[in-house]
């Protein structure tokens, strides 16, 4: 997966994420939706190869909110393990 930066301030982070599609971006999107203020992804075309996701928050670095939101991903899906 390679993640480009498009836009990064103080509280907003707008990424174009190569090789990922609806299944992680929703999942993503719905933890960060517990943490971030807005939190959408946009996947133009069907045969395009990336989505634009897009974070805000209203206080804490949206950086910072996405780590948190992956690790906890990873722990949850760490615990399905058989």
């Amino acid at each position: 997966m390679r993640i480009e930066v498009l836009k990064e301030d103080k509280n907003e982070l707008k990424l174009k994420v190569y090789g990922e599609g609806h299944t992680l971006m929703n999942m993503l999107r719905e933890k960060l939706a517990e943490k971030a203020d807005f939190v959408a992804y946009r996947k133009e075309h069907p045969l395009d190869d990336f989505v634009v996701f897009l974070v805000r928050t209203k206080k804490g670095s949206p950086r910072a909110v996405i780590k948190k939101a992956v690790k906890e991903l990873i722990k949850e899906w760490e615990a399905l393990k058989l």
